[in-house]
């Protein structure tokens, strides 16, 4: 009873704050009742807010109450950011041409290979980090005029117990983070970087053709705009997969800003469409291909790497921009919409495989 009451209130604050709303011209009815909340699920209402819709969600007070009281917690907190979005609760009118996506078109079923080929299905790509989407971070500076470093750059968690997981789950034929970190930390293209301020020397310096990877835990960290600014600094990202799946938010990051992905097979595979060798990615298939192909890179004129950037920065336009996600939905009747929820989604493949 004590939960319901709580949830009650939530509610009729929100209702109070969203009555302050006045709805845009462009309005979606996102029913998300029967779908994970979590990071992903707020992406995908966030990219509607950038569109310049108003975001309707369902009058549901267990809904409301579950993001407000657990806003601090885990994927919620990131769900729980739609509530600081100017939204509507409740139902748009039927005579306001609202876009509706009902509770039926969302599934978390994400790698079910066989809605992979249907063109009434669409996945919602991978996205970047939620905060990535604020304001602050949007202006993106994909510069085809002044060259990169032509090194290989990451900055990411590299904790080997939660990275070994996508090894134990059998689920995807894929070295794991920490064994290309390792693998390359044994190299002598490896550029050892310890603190911010060698970091920023090294950038400043001529120094180049070298693999660049920061352990954000045991090293330094970046904020979110030093990261994008470093991004911009080099020519090719070492997209390394993430806890229990390959991709991972920060290769949209990376391709945003028109860094070359430097990618395994299996996630190359994972894009739809895939990302394809020499064309939108350089691909490998094992630790032997990989650092055969960094030294490629390094070697590789300026005029190459620009012109493999650009098709890189216009996949991101066609299929991983918010503006092409939201075209996508509004220009096509889908039956499914999939979005992701890690271990979820994994499970449901895992349920069907049985």
């Amino acid at each position: 009873m004590k939960r319901k009451i709580l949830n009650y209130f939530f509610l009729l604050k929100v209702l109070f704050i969203s009555s302050f709303v006045k709805p845009k011209d462009k309005k979606v009815y996102i029913d998300i009742r029967d779908i994970t909340l979590n990071r992903y699920l707020f992406n995908f209402m966030k990219f509607f807010v950038l569109m310049d819709y108003t975001v309707y969600l369902p009058n549901d007070s267990s809904i409301i109450g579950k993001m407000s009281i657990n806003s601090k917690k885990g994927e919620l907190k990131y769900a729980a950011m739609i509530l600081k979005e100017k939204i509507k609760i409740g139902k748009p009118s039927k005579k306001s041409n609202a876009l509706w996506i009902t509770k039926e078109q969302l599934s978390n079923d994400f790698f079910n290979s066989k809605y992979y080929d249907n063109k009434l299905y669409y996945h919602v790509p991978m996205s970047k980090y939620p905060l990535m989407y604020n304001s602050e971070y949007l202006s993106i500076n994909t510069d085809f005029k002044t060259n990169r470093k032509k090194s290989g750059f990451m900055s990411g968690n590299f904790d080997e117990k939660r990275y070994e997981e996508i090894t134990k789950s059998n689920y995807f034929d894929i070295p794991n983070r920490r064994e290309i970190f390792n693998y390359i930390n044994a190299q002598s293209y490896n550029k050892k970087i310890k603190s911010q301020e060698e970091f920023v020397d090294f950038l400043k310096s001529d120094e180049d053709s070298a693999v660049v990877l920061i352990n954000a835990q045991d090293d330094f960290r970046l904020s979110f705009y030093e990261l994008l600014k470093s991004l911009e600094k080099f020519s090719f990202f070492i997209a390394l997969p993430g806890v229990v799946m390959p991709q991972s938010h920060n290769l949209m990051e990376a391709i945003g800003v028109g860094c070359i992905p430097i990618i395994h097979e299996t996630y190359a595979n994972l894009f739809v469409p895939p990302l394809v060798n020499n064309e939108t990615a350089l691909v490998y298939k094992n630790k032997n291909e990989l650092n055969d192909l960094l030294v490629q890179c390094f070697a590789m004129s300026q005029e190459d790497i620009l012109i493999l950037r650009k098709k890189v920065v216009d996949y991101y336009d066609l299929y991983l921009s918010p503006s092409s996600i939201v075209e996508k939905i509004v220009n096509s009747k889908f039956d499914k919409i999939f979005i992701q929820a890690e271990h979820i989604s994994l499970n449901l493949l895992e349920n069907k495989n049985i």
